[in-house]
């Protein structure tokens, strides 16, 4: 768990690494097709969606502009039904002018028989149309309603004329005529008019009638598309007529300033993908509009359909489909993560396994399962691993070996040297001495040299030994190191300044010890140029003594303390070309303050000195 989420946090907040290219390259590859397809059929599925809602409203508004049409069709043909008889019997003639006898009871009762077949005509009437035959003019009773009968009773007693009347007028002329709408208190209302013809089809008159238009609000209100669409019929002024989202009484209210409906007012029909509209509707609502003339009637049809009613199904697949592209992605992440983890995995394997021989730990073989050529790579670094474990083991005894043999006649050409110097083989001239002097401190370096490089193939071979006990006096030990050294910080004007207030009992190799603090004061001495001053203190911390050796020399700089530790590194540095060393002091006290069960660190700054610390175990 711990892996994953460093995993993770690697993805987000770690560039450039290996794992991280395959993650987001497997990603890419998987999300491009995943995204485009996502895309692509977001938008063939809301294009084929707007086009079913332009198909559903045309075929609705295409439906019932034909049930209205046949509704008015079906009251003309009630009217002409009624009248294939030739209607002269009903009149007389008188002087060659035409005059109705009593006939009207006869008409009534046809008026009253129309009425009864079709309960929508609220009042109709017989208008004479009729001409002399041989001077072709209307005769004296030409456009008098001679007949009439109405649902509320008022049955026409008088002669009306209504010759100047366009609905008889154009009746008159052999014109089927129906009215602007106009509205009275049982509802909209419209007057047809229809021509009256004998059996040698000559116009004799004109029927008419009063229709109410709730025929076509019944028409209207069984229409319902989707859960809210509706659809509404307006006049030519643009007042509604009949509504399936008005259940009660019709009242005129004027649409005409809607864009949609006066383009269809003005006789150009709203059709079709291209001809919908998404407007505020009269009932502030958003609507997607179509609209279609009934121009034989004057009247226009409107269907509207809520969008949060058209979009409910879009919305709905367009959820699943934002659902389904989550979970998708949450797998191509999860399957990403993993793919690129089973790819990487096994080359970190190699790079930790890399690590560990830079650090000269060749104890532990890479494991690496993958069937395939990366395992073949595993086993090939294990075997490298086993040649340079070898190799270091023969070099590490060809040092020692080296260092071994070279001690014994170093040590021989120092104590004759000491000998010439002190004139045991007689009076040494000053010239000679000299000579002697750089020869002796050459020496002195070399015999330097080969204890620290026996001392650190014993450390890599495993032959040092460590015994480490209880010990008391540590000041004493330390103190008497100081001592030793002070001649040394004497000659550079070095003070040296010990506190041993808290110093506690610890377990430690004491012989040991007095190496790792000769050799941090003498370096804190040598790298101190000119006059200072180096303090030693201790304090506790965890069941731990910590000693800290601190001088005012010229400090580390930040590029060279991460390889301070490392065999034979020396910090390049133009002051400290007069500075004898060998590159092994430090790592060698590094390997015993560790094998003592202790650790060493230090803090520097350029210009401001070093400080040393190194702690070991409290002894209780």
């Amino acid at each position: 768990m711990n892996s994953l989420k460093e995993f993770i946090f690697d993805i987000f907040f770690t560039g450039g690494r290996l794992r991280n290219k395959l993650f987001f390259m497997i990603v890419a590859i998987a999300l491009t097709p995943l995204v485009s397809v996502s895309f692509l059929s977001l938008y063939t599925s809301t294009l084929s969606h707007k086009n079913d809602v332009a198909i559903i409203e045309d075929n609705i508004l295409f439906q019932k502009s034909v049930e209205i049409q046949n509704f008015i069709d079906e009251i003309l043909s009630t009217f002409k039904i009624h009248f294939n008889l030739p209607l002269e019997q009903l009149i007389v003639k008188e002087d060659e002018e035409i005059t109705y006898a009593v006939a009207k009871k006869d008409l009534n009762n046809i008026l009253q028989s129309i009425m009864e077949e079709n309960s929508f005509i609220e009042e109709t009437s017989f208008i004479d149309a009729s001409i002399l035959r041989d001077k072709n003019e209307p005769t004296n009773v030409y456009g008098l309603e001679v007949a009439k009968v109405s649902k509320n009773g008022e049955n026409s007693e008088a002669f009306s004329s209504l010759k100047n009347l366009s609905y008889f007028q154009s009746a008159a002329r052999g014109k089927d005529y129906v009215s602007e709408v106009f509205f009275t208190a049982k509802g909209p209302m419209v007057i047809i008019a229809s021509p009256v013809r004998n059996d040698m089809n000559r116009i004799i008159g004109v029927l008419t009638g009063q229709v109410n238009l709730l025929g076509i609000q019944k028409i209207v209100s069984r229409t319902q598309f989707g859960n809210s669409g509706y659809l509404y019929v307006v006049d030519r002024e643009g007042r509604i007529v009949a509504s399936s989202r008005e259940r009660g009484s019709i009242k005129p209210t004027n649409l005409s300033g809607l864009a949609l409906i006066s383009d269809v007012l003005l006789g150009k029909d709203r059709l079709g993908i291209e001809g919908q509209g998404r407007f505020t509707s009269f009932w502030n609502e958003q609507v997607i509009g179509a609209g279609k003339k009934l121009r034989s009637l004057d009247l226009s049809l409107i269907a509207e359909w809520p969008v949060s009613d058209v979009d409910s199904f879009i919305n709905t697949i367009r959820n699943y489909m934002i659902l389904f592209s989550v979970i998708t992605l949450l797998l191509i992440l999860v399957s990403s993560i993993f793919i690129s983890h089973r790819i990487v995995h096994p080359i970190e394997i190699l790079e930790k396994g890399a690590e560990r021989i830079a650090k000269g730990n060749f104890e532990e073989p890479v494991t690496i399962i993958t069937r395939d050529e990366i395992e073949r790579l595993g086993t090939a670094f294990n075997s490298m691993m086993m040649g340079l474990k070898e190799f270091r083991a023969l070099k590490d005894e060809f040092v020692f070996i080296a260092a071994h043999e070279l001690r014994t006649p170093v040590t021989a050409i120092r104590g004759y040297l000491s000998m010439i110097e002190d004139g045991d083989a007689g009076p040494v001239p000053p010239k000679i001495k000299e000579y002697l002097d750089p020869v002796m401190q050459s020496n002195m370096r070399l015999v330097t040299l080969v204890n620290d490089l026996l001392e650190v193939a014993r450390q890599e071979a495993g032959r040092i030994t460590i015994q480490t006990a209880k010990i008391d006096n540590l000041g004493m030990s330390i103190s008497a190191v100081i001592k030793e050294l002070k001649p040394l910080a004497d000659k550079k004007q070095i003070t040296v300044l010990y506190d041993d207030r808290a110093v506690k009992p610890v377990m430690t190799d004491e012989s040991r010890l007095k190496e790792v603090m000769v050799n941090l004061l003498s370096n804190a001495v040598k790298y101190t140029l000119g006059s200072g001053k180096v303090s030693i203190w201790h304090d506790v911390r965890e069941n731990m003594l910590v000693t800290h050796v601190r001088d005012s020399g010229i400090g580390i700089p930040k590029e060279a303390q991460a390889k301070l530790f490392e065999k034979f590194y020396r910090v390049q540095d133009e002051r400290l070309r007069n500075v004898t060393g060998t590159g092994l002091g430090l790592f060698i006290i590094k390997q015993l303050i560790e094998r003592m069960g202790g650790k060493i660190w230090f803090v520097s700054e350029p210009g401001q000195g070093t400080t040393f610390s190194f702690s070991l175990p409290l002894a209780f």
